[in-house]
């Protein structure tokens, strides 16, 4: 046998028999890994196929998180791929090719990579707006800290799935050097228009805007300096970028000028904005449309029973009882908690750890339709599998197949 092929074959058999003595906790991080914490599972986790981020435009054979907008749900995420339910029972599939964009599936340290997927979606009345992404770059030892040298948005709209023509944003506005990793980029849509957010480098996020389905845009530097961008909606009529702009239809208006920080999901109800900060979960009567000042006005911190010591994921009305899912990272494993509150967003308790059948990993990109939960779920070892399930209370899962 050639001398390199021998060497080859040792370091896969060696490596698989590694694979298969690996505890789940020693493969159960996504979101939270640092080389520091664990760098030999580092190296593991990205090169196991499906495992982590999605190499390229449809390395995922299924998209990897859902999201909820203008009365439908989306299953979307590290994949070039788009699904679109209004019921949560059947759903429209459709796989994109993003111009100019070729996959390279760079899957080392070192090694150089080419994405090509579907980032971000938002529906108003019968308009479906979505984001498509390439990025090219040399991988880092962790995917977050790959380096970015090509990227590009584009952008995409109609009345179906089928309408979607994706076309290259040429704005210097939209350049970026941060890698975007497999997150679902924050969006939203109203009959004013489109807006998201992304990250510019690893300290500046900015939010865009269009009114004229694509037309042109209008971009503005976040007061905030973290590493993704936060919450994108609309409430009760309004819609914001994070608590620090609301979008008029040409432009953006400032609301809160000082950091305060990410909020990464909100919602409105019964005259209140209940939104998380970190760990916290606040609330506010004040209304988004008169956000002012250097914090929100009336802003008042929920009480929390067994609140989780990462992050607050995804908050959710069911039927006007509140629900959050929380994260909980300790000793290189992520807990994820469901939290409940019936007195619109005063007081939460922690209803206990959410488990998805089969031991599979949940992702905490969540959506939610009919007071109904939909996530996606993988496993951390062994066999891959990936899967969606549905709940309406975090505790009984029920696997779909889309």
């Amino acid at each position: 046998m050639n001398p390199i092929k021998k060497i080859n074959l040792i370091v896969c058999l060696l490596l698989f028999l590694f694979l298969s003595h690996c505890r789940n906790d020693e493969l159960d991080v996504i979101k939270t890994y640092s080389p520091t914490q664990n760098p030999i599972f580092g190296l593991v986790y990205y090169i196991l196929p499906g495992q982590g981020f999605s190499f390229s435009g449809g390395g995922s054979s299924i998209p990897r998180g859902f999201k909820s907008s203008g009365g439908a749900l989306f299953a979307i995420g590290s994949s070039a791929s788009l699904y679109e339910s209004t019921d949560g029972n059947t759903f429209t599939k459709k796989t994109f090719t993003i111009p100019g964009c070729t996959v390279v599936n760079g899957f080392s340290s070192g090694a150089n990579f080419t994405e090509c997927n579907i980032v971000t979606v938002a529906k108003s009345g019968s308009t479906i707006y979505a984001i498509g992404i390439k990025q090219s770059g040399v991988r880092g030892s962790n995917f977050s800290d790959s380096s970015v040298t090509d990227h590009k948005f584009y952008f995409g709209s109609g009345s179906t799935l089928n309408d979607l023509n994706f076309v290259e944003i040429s704005d210097n506005n939209f350049a970026s050097t941060r890698y975007q990793a497999g997150n679902i980029l924050p969006s939203a849509a109203s009959t004013n228009g489109f807006i998201f957010g992304f990250a510019v480098s690893s300290s500046a996020v900015r939010y865009c805007g269009t009114g004229n389905n694509g037309s042109s845009w209008v971009c503005q530097n976040s007061p905030s300096t973290g590493s993704s961008a936060g919450m994108v909606e609309l409430l009760n009529g309004t819609l914001v970028a994070d608590i620090y702009f609301r979008w008029n239809g040409s432009g953006f208006t400032a609301a809160v000028t000082s950091n305060q920080g990410s909020k990464n999901s909100a919602i409105y109800s019964g005259g209140r904005t209940i939104y998380n900060s970190g760990n916290q979960i606040r609330f506010t009567t004040t209304d988004p449309s008169a956000w002012s000042g250097t914090s929100v006005t009336g802003e008042t911190t929920a009480t929390q029973t067994g609140a989780p010591t990462s992050s607050y994921n995804w908050i959710g009305n069911f039927g006007g009882t509140m629900k959050a899912i929380g994260t909980s990272f300790n000793n290189n494993v992520n807990t994820y908690t469901a939290h409940t509150s019936s007195d619109n967003g005063t007081n939460w308790s922690n209803q206990g750890t959410i488990s998805l059948p089969g031991g599979l990993s949940l992702n905490t990109q969540i959506g939610s339709l009919n007071d109904t939960v939909f996530v996606y779920g993988q496993t951390t070892g062994g066999t891959f599998l990936q899967k969606y399930f549905k709940s309406t209370d975090f505790s009984n899962w029920t696997e779909i197949t889309p």
